[in-house]
């Protein structure tokens, strides 16, 4: 039987690539200028006079080999001759391992500050093609493992594991990351959240100021000087609170108020929502609190939502509204596990040292961290090594 195929003696395997999905990316980085912006915005403080492989091309190869799946400098050597890599970066070999290490070591204070500003370039050519509605800004933190002697690795109590604990922002309704940065393993969630956030409020206020922002944060954000933060921005806020014996007792009407409901029924879910305002002892005034108490299903324990704002909506509406942030989770999975949905933002090189110094191999203990375009208006998708590729 013949099934069309065609065997093909005396090829060279420098010439075979499963990495030719990337010439897709490579248009679509030309057609929003991201190499050319590169070309004008990005250099390091190199003191080298001249280099064959410049800073612009080295951070356009580490781009396209962590979006193909290769997330260590030493893919570096094998992909020398790679010809789908050399096609889209137009060289003719591809930097080494030792060359890509030297440059992750040039980066430096004036380095993060570039990105940033190239990241806000971006993100205007991203909204003048859609301008969002609205802005959510998910803040949340998480753990990045690490195995390794890397500065500013180690324990976190709430995790139970050895690593980094970072801010994060993303875009609740699109699931963009916004902003990231690394801080030691110790650092509580809310540690340096003003100072993380301020530049976002900054932005877009300056640059969209018709576009509503609103934050979700949990309880690891409720913290008064974010309160205050967000009301000083004009930014619209629900953040939960922990749990106490205080809000319990505000919330008492409400359980008086299910137990009615369930007095004859002990089995199905039940759920009433209410509101008042509340002052905790490092609050300087009053806030408004919302609160959901809920009867789960076979079950006689209530459970009690509460959550700070400085919104009118309603109790019910409000309590939904922050659960939705729960689909953050998943955005920070698929960051971790680089699946990579690309959205218009970058990830920043962290502050935890000046310059960042080496462990071993080439890898620098902000190498998860990496600042990669999140190209967006299209999400791009890619299964292992990038032979397959889907546009949305």
């Amino acid at each position: 039987m013949n099934f069309g195929y065609v065997t093909v003696n005396g090829v060279n395997s420098n010439d075979l690539s499963s990495d030719a999905g990337l010439l897709l990316i490579k248009e679509f980085v030309s057609k929003l200028g991201i190499d050319k912006l590169f070309v004008k915005s990005f250099k390091t403080n190199d003191s080298a006079l001249f280099r064959y492989h410049t800073d612009q091309e080295n951070l356009l190869q580490m781009i396209y080999m962590i979006i193909a799946g290769y997330f260590e400098d030493d893919a570096s050597d094998e992909l020398t001759n790679n010809p789908v890599f050399k096609s889209v970066l137009e060289k003719d070999a591809l930097a080494s391992q030792p060359t890509v290490s030297r440059f992750f070591n040039r980066m430096d204070e004036d380095t993060l500050n570039k990105f940033l500003a190239i990241n806000r370039v971006l993100r205007k050519k991203i909204y003048s093609i859609q301008m969002p509605q609205a802005v959510i800004l998910d803040l949340d933190s998480t753990l990045l493992d690490a195995y390794g002697r890397q500065e500013g690795r180690a324990f976190n109590f709430h995790y139970q594991s050895n690593g980094y604990h970072p801010l994060v922002c993303y875009d609740g309704m699109t699931g963009d990351l916004i902003k990231i940065q690394l801080r030691d393993g110790t650092q509580y969630s809310c540690t340096g959240v003003v100072d993380f956030l301020q530049p976002i409020l900054d932005e877009y206020l300056n640059d969209y100021p018709e576009v509503p922002i609103l934050l979700r944060g949990d309880s690891g954000f409720a913290t008064p000087v974010l309160y205050k933060q967000c009301e000083e921005n004009g930014t619209s806020y629900v953040i939960r609170l922990k749990e106490n014996g205080i809000l319990r007792e505000k919330a008492s009407y409400l359980v008086n108020e299910l137990d009615e409901i369930t007095r004859n029924n002990k089995v199905d879910y039940a759920v009433v929502y209410g509101g008042f305002m509340y002052k905790a002892s490092s609050w300087a005034y009053e806030r408004r609190v919302v609160c959901k108490v809920e009867k789960p299903e076979n079950q006689m324990v209530y459970m009690y939502t509460f959550i700070v704002t400085n919104m009118d909506s309603s109790p019910e509406y409000l309590v939904k509204f922050y659960c939705k942030r729960g689909l953050m989770e998943n955005f920070i999975k698929e960051s971790n596990s680089c699946s990579l949905s690309i959205p218009s933002a970058f990830i920043l090189l962290p502050e935890i040292s000046d310059p960042i110094p080496e462990v071993g191999c080439g890898q620098s203990p902000q190498k998860a961290m990496i600042m990669m375009p999140y190209l967006s208006c299209k999400k791009i998708y890619l299964t292992g090594s990038g032979s397959h590729l889907r546009l949305d």
